[in-house]
């Protein structure tokens, strides 16, 4: 094994692409708002990236005292790698006194800041020969010096205790024929403290103050490539999904031209992580939000203010850039868009009636034989798996193709917005799409008539509507015999029933069958559960009179989205001018209605009695004259 003696040199602008999103890294967590070193979030700090000294770890503590990351790249002859180990090392500081005889400091906020440990950033850089990787590889190990007193690069004072870790590096071959290697990297804490190897474990925050923090890793390889772990190309992909992380994932960062620079983080991020322009400087907070973090922020008292003032030197900054920021700049935090696409319009060949499918960019998906991706063109088909009545709306319309996603499980989706929908724009603007799985989608053919192209007009006719009687199943499986009507429809549908018959079970979806019920039926037929103080599984053909429209006062109100009340069902369809002609309800006296899945035995029975009855309200409703729905409603 190797050891760097002479290859150690300092590394400034292949670094300098990453610096900003490797500095936020570095300051992760380190202060959570309010920023004061007696809120109860700072009391447990320092939880990304921490590697402990190893007798500490081997203690049964659960902390880790190495990190190992894999990263893919190739390269020409002669390459370097440059790679430069970042973390914190902690300062314990004395207590900060009061500001004024006048202002004392309370004794819970003395006791804080007697408990509260700064940061300094620490840098190891190595430049090598990507030729000298191989084998055992190349080992570098570090020490930073124990001190007292004002830290010489970044003036904090305070005292700090010996560090010592080894930075181990290799390359090995990826088998292939692509010349592809693989980057190993491991980063150990090699650390002791006063106890010494084998004494009991010290608190955790001693171990801390021996204890590399906020760990991670910048790559830069001059005279080769690196490759993608989360996309990487189709020959690459074996290779990728066969490397290994413990403690820190490797992304690309710097000029994606370049493709010469990893970020191997204690945070998992993207490829090319980058800080928001409009963010006008560290929050620190895990997952922070400046805009929420600049308004709570002033929110704190003058009291408070001036504890975070005394917790940390960088509290105080924070806290005195927000309450210096000006109106603009907190309003760039609200509201940023990114990303504008713009909209189709005429002459882009997508607004024919037989117009082809657009070539579809960037990733796409197989969907019943055709690549689907950016810009395509498809038939939008929900799924059964779909609880949301809402979805029925959106059965057979065209939909344009924005993206094509992945999620953390691998599973595809798309993501798309109507064609016809006139708030398109807006929704591009804003990047809301509408998600579907390939599986829900059909790509929309070069022959097949555009519905969202077709041109208005009064001669077209209207689609014909041919079913006359609609024989719907209600009620809720979960509730016992209240399942009869669900079960009920369930037989008839697997039946082969006359021309002009719609069978379907609508369970507790009230809204679903108001809608449909707008198509205009002869007859409607519902099968129900009814408890009329009959016998149980006592069948009775009812045959309902006049019903109520919704008053408008409680239309809000009037029908449950989630639930099947059928006489408000009938009053929603007329207040929305719809009838649903003669109505049966074929009703069977329910003997338990508690929750539970299963019809109980004399429910049960009825059912195969229930089945010829409905035949026969069905044959005797086809054998009238066929009526016109189109009279209005009267009162």
């Amino acid at each position: 094994m190797t050891t760097d003696e002479a290859a150690v040199e300092t590394v400034t602008d292949p670094m300098a692409a990453a610096k900003a999103i490797a500095d936020a890294v570095l300051y992760e967590g380190y202060l959570l708002y309010p920023y004061r070193a007696s809120a109860a979030k700072n009391q447990l700090r320092w939880q990304f990236g921490v590697l402990v000294p190893p007798a500490y770890a081997a203690a049964g503590t659960g902390e880790q005292a190495s990190l190992g990351t894999e990263c893919l790249f190739d390269r020409a002859e002669g390459a370097l790698l440059h790679a430069r180990l970042r973390f914190l090392q902690l300062v314990t500081q004395p207590v900060a006194g009061p500001v004024a005889e006048s202002d004392p400091v309370p004794a819970p906020v003395a006791e804080a800041a007697a408990r509260w440990d700064e940061a300094v950033p620490r840098e190891i850089d190595v430049v090598v020969p990507v030729s000298r990787l191989f084998g055992e590889g190349w080992l570098t190990p570090f020490t930073v010096p124990a001190g007292t007193g004002e830290e010489p690069t970044s003036g904090i004072v305070g005292d700090r205790e010996e560090l010592r870790g080894d930075l181990l590096l290799r390359a090995e071959p990826v088998p292939g024929p692509h010349g592809l290697l693989r980057l190993r990297a491991k980063v150990s804490n090699t650390s002791t403290w006063s106890g010494g190897e084998g004494s009991e474990p010290v608190p955790r925050p001693v171990a801390l103050r021996r204890s590399l923090v906020a760990t991670h890793l910048l790559f830069v390889v001059t005279g080769g490539q690196f490759h993608s772990l989360l996309d990487p190309p189709p020959w690459a992909r074996p290779g990728a999904e066969a490397c290994q992380q413990q403690g820190a994932w490797p992304v690309l960062v710097g000029d994606p031209a370049e493709r010469n620079a990893v970020l191997a983080s204690p945070i998992i991020l993207y490829d090319y992580p980058a800080v928001a322009p409009e963010s006008p400087g560290d929050f620190f907070d895990s997952t922070e939000i400046d805009e929420l973090l600049s308004l709570r922020t002033l929110t704190l008292t003058e009291a408070e203010k001036q504890e975070a003032r005394r917790t940390d030197p960088r509290a105080a900054q924070l806290i005195d850039r927000v309450a210096a920021m000006p109106p603009e700049m907190l309003a760039r935090l609200h509201g940023t868009i990114r990303g504008l696409t713009p909209v189709p319009g005429p002459g882009s060949g997508t607004d024919g009636a037989t117009a082809a499918p657009a070539q579809p960019t960037g990733p796409t998906v197989a969907v019943a034989g055709q690549l689907v991706g950016r810009g395509s063109r498809v038939r939008l088909a929900p799924g059964g798996r779909r609880t949301d009545a809402q979805d029925m709306f959106l059965v057979d319309r065209v939909a344009t193709v924005r993206e094509v996603l992945r999620d953390v499980d691998g599973d595809c989706y798309l993501a798309v917005t109507l064609d016809d929908d006139p708030g398109v724009d807006m929704h591009l603007a804003h990047g809301r799409f509408r998600y579907f799985a390939p599986d829900e989608v059909a790509p929309l053919v070069a022959d097949e008539p555009d519905p969202a192209a077709a041109p208005e007009s009064p001669e077209s006719p209207e689609p014909v509507h041919t079913d006359r009687v609609l024989v719907a199943g209600v009620g809720n499986i979960f509730l016992g015999d209240d399942g009869f009507g669900v079960e009920l429809a369930r037989r008839l549908a697997a039946e082969e029933l006359p021309t002009g018959v719609q069978v379907a079970d609508y369970g507790i979806s009230g809204v679903h069958l108001a809608y449909d019920l707008l198509r205009g039926y002869e007859a409607t037929i519902l099968l129900d559960a009814a408890a009329r103080g009959e016998p149980p599984g006592t069948v009775s053909v009812l045959e309902v009179g006049e019903y109520r429209a919704v008053d408008p006062g409680e239309a809000v109100t009037a029908l449950d989205g989630h639930g099947m009340q059928p006489d408000r069902v009938l009053g929603l369809l007329r207040t929305l001018g719809g009838d649903p002609g003669r109505v049966l309800v074929v009703a069977c006296e329910p003997a338990q209605s508690g929750y539970g899945i299963g019809l109980s035995e004399p429910v049960a029975e009825a059912v195969a009695r229930a089945l010829p009855m409905v035949r026969e309200l069905v044959a005797e409703q086809l054998a009238r004259p066929p009526q016109s729905l189109e009279a209005e409603v009267t009162e």
